[in-house]
């Protein structure tokens, strides 16, 4: 109880939804877990016990917003393990998404409420896994190929479930280029942070030409146009790439949203399983495109 009450209060005149919020809360703090020195992020207490970018990301920066700003620093520091000598950041096979939620972790943790004094060390690594990519859209540009500027293909088997060029590894990369520039300007390195900014601008118009020329019609889970929805779904929230209106990624809600029986819920492989926290980045797109009621439901 002490714990619970030390983050954000919430006061919305609906006491069943803030219930539910602070039983969100135990959760959060409880998908943590000592490993020797360290705290990292685990993806669920009963299932699995598995570190996943993709899960800690989001659990960093849900404490983060809730005031847990010590638990969420703790959380990215058990993350910096995660990064190989290239550069990137992988927890789990193939999942090239990972890179970009972990810059993106540690912005939302280390700027917020103002920058921690490890952020040097962390707008290095940020900097390492920005060349990284960069290393990567160099080759593929070098090849010539339609899409050789985005990302690679990669079989994570999970999530988009298909071997392609996955659409939300880049539009997470995007996002967490974002995220480098902060954390190196906030570090005092704004020659980096510009340089950063200038290749985000580039790779945006890479990003942007290449959705043109999909032949789909709203925002596909790859480049190839196959797979599940998964990481397209974030490409206005949390990542910023695609703005609000944007009228693709209206038609992707609406079909996303049909296959489940309208707003609210969002399934996942079978019509009987749903996916939190990707119905809940469409939820939070619809109440910035001022569509209240299918967020509310």
């Amino acid at each position: 109880e002490t714990e619970v009450a030390r983050g954000a209060r919430f006061s919305l005149g609906d006491p069943e939804v803030e219930c539910a919020l602070r039983a969100a809360r135990v959760t959060l703090l409880s998908l943590r877990e000592r490993r020797g020195p360290i705290w990292v992020p685990i993806a669920n207490p009963f299932q699995y016990r598995d570190v996943w970018l993709r899960d800690g990301a989001r659990s960093i920066r849900a404490l983060a917003v809730l005031g847990y700003t010590h638990e969420a620093r703790e959380l990215c520091a058990g993350f910096e393990g995660l990064q190989w000598p290239q550069g990137a950041f992988l927890s789990q096979r193939g999942q090239l998404d990972g890179t970009g939620q972990a810059l993106w972790a540690f912005e939302q943790a280390l700027l917020r409420p103002a920058a921690d004094d490890s952020v040097g060390r962390f707008a290095s690594a940020a900097e390492r896994a920005w060349r990284w990519i960069e290393w990567q859209r160099e080759l593929g540009r070098q090849s010539g190929w339609e899409f050789g500027r985005l990302l690679p293909f990669a079989d994570p088997r999970d999530g988009e479930l298909v071997r392609a060029q996955l659409l939300g590894n880049d539009a997470w990369a995007l996002a967490g280029y974002r995220s480098a520039a902060r954390l190196l300007a906030a570090a005092g390195r704004t020659a980096q942070a510009e340089e950063v900014e200038r290749s985000r601008a580039v790779y945006l118009a890479d990003f942007m030409k290449a959705l043109a020329g999909v032949k789909h019609g709203d925002v596909p889970p790859s480049w190839q146009g196959i797979g599940r929805d998964w990481g397209n779904v974030a490409v206005v929230h949390p990542c910023g790439v695609l703005p609000t209106g944007d009228p693709r990624v209206r038609a992707m809600a609406r079909r996303i949203w049909a296959a489940a029986g309208g707003p609210g819920l969002t399934t996942y492989g079978s019509p009987d399983t749903l996916q939190s926290y990707v119905g809940a980045d469409l939820g939070t797109w619809a109440l910035l495109a001022g569509e209240p009621a299918a967020a509310d439901s």
